[in-house]
């Protein structure tokens, strides 16, 4: 029985991440059809147009880039060198100024799964709009599920192997250490990784690291994504300490519940000191009521639970 268990929580866990990883793949696939068609039309026309007539260029470029509300990475700087030094047959290139390729759309659907939002990429046209919102409502709760079903079993791993090496007193101490050096750890490989390859301070790339451990997104720093390596990273790294994240916010959470236990205790006992009457059971078993101040506290300690309970539900 503990096998089957456990097969069908790891069928149950792969089945998840390969749904959603499709989920996220098929819908990149639909923005970058969709966007990418418009979005190579606009820029042939900016292209045409800076070829014609190179002193209106800068205008046609910064109307063009205000029609798509900042998503578009156009530049009169960057048509200028595609003209001078590319054929504009093929956009294949690494270097490629349009938006919407399909990294760049994997990377939008992740943005929204994960309600990062950086900004740096948004849809333009009605239908790709009107596709975000279907495909946030329904990836974002599924993302964060899987979140959740990956710390749950992570946790379960790691307590099992913390009891396979510690003793039982201190196995709490050492979870939390553990938990807390993986985060610190996460933290200062993304930091690092963003500083070495954008050449920025430490500082800013941890502002960057912050920005995206939080779902934040500020947007005045963006991960890379030209190319599918850098995506892939990317997205694996930040599921990755979102799990560990999700797992320190379980454990937080059991250690709130045990403070809350232990208050509702403490409470329990000073209404039973400051209340004028307490049911007292006799030695015939049948309850009487009597004052607080004639019983001693060996017998308010020998009170059964059941009646406590009931007497809260009276005092409430």
């Amino acid at each position: 029985m503990a096998i089957c268990s456990v097969s069908e929580k790891f069928v149950t866990l792969v089945v998840s991440f390969l749904a959603l990883v499709l989920y996220m793949l098929v819908g990149a696939a639909c923005f970058s059809a969709i966007e990418l068609p418009y979005e190579r039309k606009e820029y042939n026309l900016s292209v045409a147009r800076l070829k014609e007539d190179n002193d209106s260029a800068p205008a046609n470029v910064q109307a063009l880039t205000y029609k798509y509300n900042s998503s578009s990475c156009f530049s009169f700087e960057a048509i200028e060198y595609h003209i001078l030094e590319r054929d504009y047959s093929d956009h294949s290139s690494d270097d490629d100024p349009l938006s919407w390729t399909y990294t760049k759309s994997v990377m939008f659907s992740f943005s929204v799964m994960s309600t990062l939002g950086y900004g740096d990429l948004l849809p333009v046209t009605r239908i790709s709009k009107g596709m975000a919102m279907v495909f946030g409502v329904a990836s974002i709760p599924l993302y964060f599920i899987m979140i959740m079903l990956y710390a749950k079993q992570g946790l379960v791993v790691l307590d099992s192997f913390i009891e396979s090496v510690a003793k039982s007193a201190h196995r709490t101490k050492i979870r939390n250490g553990v938990l807390a050096g993986l985060l610190t750890l996460l933290i200062l490989t993304f930091t690092g990784i963003y500083t070495s390859r954008h050449s920025i301070d430490f500082l800013n790339a941890m502002w960057f690291t912050f920005a995206t451990f939080t779902t934040i997104g500020f947007g005045d720093m963006t991960p890379e994504n030209d190319s599918s390596f850098h995506a892939f990273y990317f997205i694996l790294f930040t599921t990755i300490s979102y799990i560990v994240i999700a797992m320190i916010g379980l454990t937080l959470t059991e250690h709130f519940l045990s403070l809350h236990r232990n208050v509702s205790r403490l409470s329990r006992s000073f209404c039973k000191i400051l209340c004028f009457c307490d049911v007292i059971p006799t030695q015939e078993g049948t309850p009487r009521m009597t004052r607080l101040r004639d019983t001693p506290i060996a017998e308010m300690e020998a009170i059964p639970y059941e009646l406590e309970v009931e007497e809260d539900r009276a005092f409430a």
